[in-house]
């Protein structure tokens, strides 16, 4: 196996991280402040490579990632438009106070489900370089989201990098739709990364996709219902209630903005939001 990585569709990727990491790759250069011109000079200042992408013979899979001068996640690729039938989308994210970019409408839909599940700690989208061994060769691949989840069994956040697929998606057929994509399952699974893939129709799926939609409307309410947050954490704290419940005791639009921003705890596949619905401090076991 060369000991020298061939990145697959560098042209997807920035321009700057593109040459960064094709300089290290190709052995060109064992530093990135080394590497000549202003244009990269201003690269290195902005962004550092967290992981080298210089891999002795075997050292793969790996995985590389950018951060910025304030220690934000960047794009492992460019967000663009597949053909001039299709569109890219922007999503104004209340729980990452961020614009995130999607390249299509599944995925589009997809954030929007993440942005009111209160188990979402961060969405980091393209987020990271994984770059493995396939046939010979090095190959390189960029899932569509990373996620961060609560995980109230073990303790501690959960980290999960998901793709997004449309309708068509076969799990059964992965190898078909993808030829590399059960050596990318692999690959993470090595790594200790949980990797899966969610469908178009497993995000509208219903009652789930109607109360993500009830949601959307009350995310950036949360601000606005300060005393009523600390009333409701002092009244569930320990226990759960129901949404009817609380409502009366505080405002239901209070109640809403609070399950809508993740303080609260509701199954959204359960069934339709409703006074029965049963809700939870998000912190209560």
């Amino acid at each position: 196996m060369p000991s020298t990585p061939v990145l697959m569709n560098e042209r997807s990727l920035p321009r700057d991280v593109e040459h960064a990491l094709r300089a290290l790759a190709n052995g060109s250069v064992d530093d990135l402040t080394s590497l000549p011109g202003s244009d990269i000079l201003g690269c290195v200042k902005r962004r550092r490579l967290t992981l080298a992408v210089n891999p002795p013979d075997g050292d793969l899979p790996r995985i590389v990632t950018l951060t910025n001068w304030n220690g934000k996640r960047c794009r492992m690729r460019n967000v663009v438009r597949r053909s001039q039938a299709v569109q890219t989308f922007e999503f104004a994210s209340a729980k990452m106070r961020d614009m995130l970019q999607c390249e299509y409408f599944h995925e589009f839909r997809y954030v929007q489900t993440l942005d009111v599940d209160w188990r979402v700690i961060s969405i980091v989208e393209q987020p990271l370089l994984l770059l493995f061994w396939h046939n010979g060769r090095v190959h390189g691949y960029t899932p569509d989201f990373e996620i961060e989840l609560r995980s109230i069994e073990v303790g501690r956040p959960e980290r999960i990098v998901r793709d997004v697929k449309g309708s068509d998606w076969n799990r059964a057929d992965e190898a078909a739709k993808i030829v590399v994509f059960p050596a990318i399952r692999s690959a993470f699974e090595k790594l200790g990364i949980n990797f899966d893939v969610v469908t178009a129709d497993e995000i509208v799926k219903e009652p789930h996709w109607s109360n993500v939609d009830k949601l959307l409307d009350y995310r950036f309410d949360r601000v606005a219902y300060g005393a009523r947050f600390e009333a409701a954490r002092m009244l569930l704290h320990g226990r759960s209630s129901r949404i009817g419940v609380l409502a009366a005791a505080l405002d239901r639009d209070a109640v809403m903005a609070m399950i809508a921003a993740g303080d609260l705890r509701v199954d959204l596949a359960a069934g339709p939001l409703c006074d029965d619905s049963e809700i939870a401090w998000q912190g209560a076991l």
